[in-house]
């Protein structure tokens, strides 16, 4: 999970960089951060 609660970042930041640094789009890591939430019920 990816936050920015505490942090000046816009969560669109925090999401490029973390495809950028995973080497996947965006919308992928997007994607993947849905299925994760929906498997633990937060949505």
């Amino acid at each position: 999970f990816l936050e920015t609660d505490d942090a000046a970042a816009a969560i669109q930041s925090v999401y490029e960089q973390a495809a950028f640094l995973r080497k996947i789009p965006t919308e992928a890591l997007k994607d993947t951060i849905f299925a994760s939430w929906k498997t633990i019920q937060l949505i």
